[in-house]
C-alpha cells in the first residue's frame, strides 16, 4: 500500500471540509492519531475531552489503548482539531458516537472506507492510495520524516510491539540517501 503524502492528506481534508464538517473532523483525527477506520468509527463522544484537550483511543487489533493530546494549528483552523470538534460538536445530532451515521448510530468501518475512498478520488489520490488504512501509514512515516525515534512512533501508533511499527515504516532510496549524507556529513 503506498503511504499518502501530508499534501494528499491535505487535498482529502480540503475536499471532505467542503462537502462535511464531520468527514472532514473525522480524517483529521485519523491522520493525527493513526487510528484506523474501526478506531475511528468506534469513537465514543465521552472519548474527547475539550475541557483538557485530549482523546481516548480505545486501539483494536490487540493494540494499546492510548490518551493523546488534541492538536492545536494556530496557521489553519481546518488543522485545528478543538476548533474541528467543537464545531462538529455543535451540529451533530444525539447518541454516544462522535461520528454516527445520519441515523444517529455507529458507522461501520466499510461505509467509512466509501465516503474516504470517495474524498480520496476526488482530491485526485491514486487508487492503490485512496484506502482510509493509508492515512495511518501516513501519520507514522511523517512523524519518522520529521525526526521522531520508533518508540515514540510505536506508542502514538499503540502498538503493544515494536514489530507492528516496522510494518509501518519504509523509506524510499532517496530518502535514506539524503539522511545518509547528513549524518556521514558529520564525521
Amino acid at each position: 500500500m503506498r503511504r499518502l503524502t501530508e499534501v494528499e492528506i491535505e487535498a482529502i481534508l480540503t475536499v471532505a471540509y467542503s462537502e462535511s464538517r464531520r468527514d472532514a473532523t473525522m480524517i483529521l483525527l485519523q491522520f493525527f492519531h493513526a487510528m484506523r477506520s474501526d478506531e475511528i468509527c468506534s469513537l465514543k463522544v465521552a472519548d474527547v475531552s475539550l475541557e483538557t484537550s485530549s482523546i481516548t483511543i480505545r486501539r483494536k487489533k490487540g493494540s494499546l489503548t492510548t490518551v493523546q493530546a488534541l492538536h492545536c494549528h494556530r496557521g489553519n483552523p481546518r488543522l485545528d482539531e478543538p476548533k474541528m470538534l467543537k464545531a462538529w460538536l455543535a451540529e451533530r445530532t444525539a447518541g454516544e458516537y462522535l461520528f454516527p451515521t445520519q441515523k444517529a448510530v455507529k458507522m461501520d468501518r466499510r461505509s467509512y472506507w466509501r465516503l474516504f475512498r470517495g474524498y480520496a478520488i476526488a482530491a485526485g489520490i491514486p487508487l492503490e492510495a485512496a484506502h482510509p488504512h493509508s492515512v495511518k501509514h501516513a501519520s507514522a512515516s511523517y512523524l519518522l520524516r520529521q525526526g521522531a525515534d520508533l518508540a515514540t512512533v510505536r506508542q502514538h501508533c499503540g502498538h503493544a510491539s515494536m514489530s507492528s511499527t516496522l510494518r509501518y515504516l519504509g523509506t524510499t532510496d532517496e530518502m535514506a540517501s539524503k539522511t545518509a549524507q547528513t549524518l556521514f556529513s558529520r564525521m
